[in-house]
């Protein structure tokens, strides 16, 4: 799937979905761009108009690219009942459960096959429950893939590391690189591509759509694609706060889930395709684009569980049977 079809079908799925008269509205927010390009932005249109098509009484009005409230503000309000839907990153709630920053931690999730196959896991239930007691249900599983650039040579093995700056994506990612020697510089996203460009840092990570978002290609000589072994995997389901699920109907909760089925199981597609778009764009500027051999995943995962999550599981350790769990699914 293109990102040309992302473009076309969230253009339709604007124009199908007119309120219903009558119905109850409920607020589905995102930080994500609301331009029919961003898959995110098409899962969560797909999901309303869906549920809207269901005739339930229920109607959502999608607020993308943070229109409604801060990014990191959502997973608060959703846990007070001031939010009813979001799709967003799910570790933005490990500031009162902090079992949840494992939903974006390397290491955890090796692929989109893997993620596919945690999504069956204990471990994934465990931490859906640590979500629920904070207020938010999860409906719709959703898993993104990430690279890394650089402006000079690849990187591919975790030596390549050595003597080079990083803006990585979470402390966890900046715990690899420290002890493979790199320097870690704490830059906004929005600023990657302007300290690339004046060489204060050497490689970024970031997720696959982000990447394109921030026009990195015209900065760097490499990348490091998701490929069969991502690099960065993070998962961002679509959520309703508890408070709102519990007040809906037998009905109108089967319509949620059937809907949340349909446009998870759309993602699974649509987060390669955006994989493979990106690859796209850098090839056509001329950046050389490699990606990470099964060997080479190994150790970077091998590194991942000896730094990043040795030290997660020393800060918490209440956790540590969380990662246990995930790291029995192969």
């Amino acid at each position: 799937m293109s990102r040309r079809v992302i473009r076309i079908l969230a253009f339709g799925l604007a124009l199908a979905l007119p309120a219903t008269a009558g119905a109850e509205t409920l607020k589905a927010s995102h930080q994500f761009p609301g331009d029919g390009i961003d898959f995110r932005d098409v899962a969560m249109r797909m999901f309303a108009r869906e549920v809207a098509q269901a005739r339930v009484g229920l109607d959502i009005k999608v607020y993308p690219a943070a229109q409604l409230m801060r990014p990191r503000a959502q997973w608060q309000a959703l846990g007070k009942g001031q939010l009813d839907l979001s799709l967003l990153p799910f570790h933005y709630g490990g500031l009162k459960q902090p079992a949840l920053q494992l939903a974006f931690m390397p290491g955890i999730a090796l692929s989109h096959a893997h993620a596919a196959r945690l999504n069956d896991s204990v471990f994934l239930r465990r931490l859906q429950d640590h979500a629920e007691a904070d207020g938010v249900v999860v409906l719709a599983d959703i898993w993104v893939a990430g690279g890394l650039v650089s402006r000079g040579d690849c990187v591919v093995e975790p030596e390549d590391l050595r003597g080079k700056t990083i803006r990585a994506s979470n402390r966890y990612y900046e715990r690899m690189a420290t002890e493979m020697g790199a320097a870690v510089a704490e830059i906004a996203p929005a600023e990657i591509a302007g300290s690339l460009a004046a060489g204060l840092i050497d490689l970024a990570t970031a997720t696959s759509d982000n990447l394109v978002q921030l026009r990195l290609y015209e900065q760097v000589q490499c990348l490091t694609a998701p490929g069969d072994h991502p690099l960065l995997m993070i998962y961002e389901p679509i959520v309703i706060a508890r408070s709102t699920y519990e007040q809906l109907s037998q009905t109108q909760r089967r319509v949620l889930q059937k809907a949340a089925d349909k446009v998870e199981t759309w993602a699974r597609d649509a987060a390669r395709a955006v994989d493979r778009a990106m690859v796209e764009a850098f090839e056509r500027r001329g950046v050389r684009v490699v990606t990470l051999t099964a060997e080479q995943a190994k150790r970077w995962r091998q590194l991942a569980i000896d730094t990043a999550l040795a030290e997660f599981r020393a800060a918490n350790p209440s956790s540590g049977a969380l990662i246990d769990l995930a790291l029995q699914v192969d």
